[in-house]
């Protein structure tokens, strides 16, 4: 006989004392950390432990005693329930610290990497379930300002080159921001508790987001703020017209149901596509598909690419299904800069359009910006960083003003910038000769070569895990070429039209699993790179793929990541052959714990 679980404790009168990972929140009860959704630090709640562990525990709120200052009134009347947004109640601000402080915790605790440390430092307040406590020598990222670490010694006794740490990138748009949307059908709508008590009966049929812990149950969705409006209209007339006429939503379980799932993306262009998932189940399904297809047609115009699908699989993705047109295009276009980039129903392209320029904006200015190397003993007053990148010097006078962390000095217009220190990266990786004793470098003086040469075109580039080729193209005329690689064959066929479209001809692609093609053989056939720009998905890089990146010794790596806890995997890795120079976090998802990192390495003089 099976021995009865003793019922978890509420706990009354609680403080939140922060915010934690995955987008929760927590506070200490006894021995244990406590974590709990939907709550901001400086909330006070009674909260009902729902699960315990031996290092830490999981709550919910039962009532809410007194809401933080710290507090945002979220925008959506789905926030609680859909889990999408879970940081809707924290102020932008207070995201942004959060996510600076994320990248920070992952690249010191997983990655085990020195990254610079601001004084008077508090005990950072990043926490995740698997660690269930702090690291004792944490400290709180820098959030508002550019910050590098003090130069170090080598075990040869050299001084290393020093890590900036740039603020965050925030968001330029907060709400309205996503291009694509994919929202699930079933004939198993999730109630609330609310609704749940209430006794009555509610209409089963739902068409929104899957729940969190309840794979086949649908969390109707009547508006989402983080798209157009035009999102919206399009999938409540969809789910309105297949109610009405009497077209089955999938039922997951027993796999039956024509109605699947609904797939809308938007571009900058103004296009629009739809592509509509059925589980075809007898003969009459193809002629309701098509009349549903019809009248989404006829009723909003604006769609320019209207694709659809029978997938009899189990689970939803359509990387391997057959995708059929039925009015339009079987492509949308996104602009960036005078760029024109082909996106297809299966092709990757960032989801937040305006943002992804700024984050392929910042791959391109690490990819070819000079930096300054360190030179012991010559580190006078106001250092810049060490991998402090100068855009454009005018010169004349700049006494005693230090560059910003992430001031770019492009091309240097000569002019003299006296009393100017540098940090002690004060001499070129490439020197030309010549002494510079006790002199503080100007502005421009003193630059390594870029790893591109002294002709912008002159470097060779591979591009891993190119997707539609965004970033292959974005740089390519910084590039004498430029070879991308990913696995999907088709965004591989829009990435070679990208090229064709805009007049691009030094690129090559190639469709394949990284760790397949990215070999010995294939950088001896191609080349060795000068620089290798990477943006693998959330699992990260394969360790195939690493050491191989690590045989082929690039000048430099632009390593760009949705997932800062892989990408500190695959940095540890890296960091034993390449120093860590520049780490440029963006935001590109607003009011979720999701961050973009970019960072870039440089080989070391000596690689061991």
């Amino acid at each position: 006989m099976s021995r009865k679980k003793k019922p978890l404790p509420i706990i009354e009168n609680v403080e939140i004392e922060a915010c934690a990972a995955e987008g929760k929140s927590l506070f200490h009860w006894n021995d244990l950390v406590v974590f709990v959704p939907f709550c901001v630090p400086g909330d006070i709640a009674d909260i009902q432990i729902t699960r315990k562990k031996h290092s830490f525990a999981e709550g919910e709120v039962v009532r809410f005693i007194r809401y933080s200052n710290v507090r945002a009134i979220p925008r959506c009347q789905h926030f609680g329930i859909c889990g999408g947004c879970k940081w809707q109640n924290l102020p932008y601000s207070e995201q942004l610290k959060m996510k600076q402080q994320q990248v920070y915790d992952q690249l010191t605790r997983i990655g085990h990497l020195e990254l610079p440390n601001v004084s008077g430092s508090e005990e950072c307040s990043s926490w995740s379930e698997e660690r269930g406590a702090r690291s004792e020598n944490c400290k709180t990222a820098p959030t508002g300002k550019a910050v590098t670490n003090n130069e170090v010694l080598s075990e040869e006794g050299n001084l290393t080159p020093q890590t900036e740490f740039r603020p965050i990138l925030g968001s330029v748009q907060l709400f309205e921001y996503r291009n694509k949307l994919d929202f699930g059908a079933s004939n198993r709508r999730w109630l609330t508790k609310e609704e749940v008590a209430s006794g009555r009966e509610f209409e089963r049929n739902a068409l929104g987001f899957h729940i969190t812990g309840a794979f086949d149950k649908i969390l109707p969705i009547e508006q989402c703020h983080l798209m157009h409006p035009l999102h919206n209209e399009i999938r409540n007339e969809i789910r309105d017209y297949a109610l009405a006429n009497n077209i089955s939503f999938f039922d997951l379980r027993q796999q039956t149901g024509l109605l699947r799932d609904v797939i809308i993306r938007n571009s900058n262009t103004g296009e629009w596509m739809v592509i509509v998932q059925f589980h075809y189940d007898d003969e009459e399904s193809p002629t309701k598909a098509k009349e549903l297809l019809q009248y989404i047609a006829d009723k909003f115009p604006q769609i320019s690419s209207l694709l659809y699908l029978d997938n009899q699989k189990c689970n939803d993705t359509i990387g391997d299904q057959e995708i059929r047109l039925f009015k339009g295009n079987d492509h949308i276009f996104e602009q960036m800069e005078d760029l024109r980039f082909k996106v297809g129903p299966k092709s990757f392209y960032q989801t937040n359009t305006e943002q992804a320029y700024h984050l392929y904006s910042v791959v391109r200015e690490l990819m070819e910006a000079p930096l300054l190397s360190p030179q012991r003993g010559e580190a006078p007053n106001a250092p810049c960083s060490g991998a402090s990148l100068l855009e454009s010097s005018q010169g004349g006078e700049t006494p005693n003003a230090p560059c910003s962390g992430a001031s770019l000095l492009e091309s240097s217009q000569g002019g003299e910038t006296p009393n100017a220190p540098c940090s002690g990266a004060s001499l070129l990786e490439s020197s030309q000769g010549g002494e510079t004793p006790n002199t503080p470098c100007s502005g421009a003086s003193l630059l390594e070569s870029s790893p591109l040469g002294g002709d912008k075109r002159g470097g060779l580039v591979y591009d891993l895990y190119t997707g539609t080729g965004t970033i292959a193209n974005f740089v390519a005329r910084q590039a004498r070429q430029v070879i991308g690689i990913e696995y999907v064959p088709e965004a591989i066929e829009d990435a070679k039209v990208n090229s064709q479209v805009n007049g691009i001809d030094n690129t090559l692609f190639f469709a394949g699993d990284m760790k397949d093609i990215l070999n010995d053989e294939f950088l001896q056939k191609h080349g060795r790179p000068d620089i290798i720009i990477t943006d693998p998905p959330r699992a990260g890089m394969h360790p195939d793929v690493v050491q191989t990146i690590l045989r082929a010794a690039p000048a430099r790596i632009v390593y760009v990541s949705c997932n800062p806890a892989t990408q500190a995997r695959d940095l540890q890795e890296l960091c034993h052959a390449y120093d860590l120079r520049v780490i440029q976090p963006v935001d590109m998802f607003p009011h979720t714990p999701h961050v973009e990192n970019v960072v870039l390495l440089t080989r070391k003089s000596t690689i061991v």
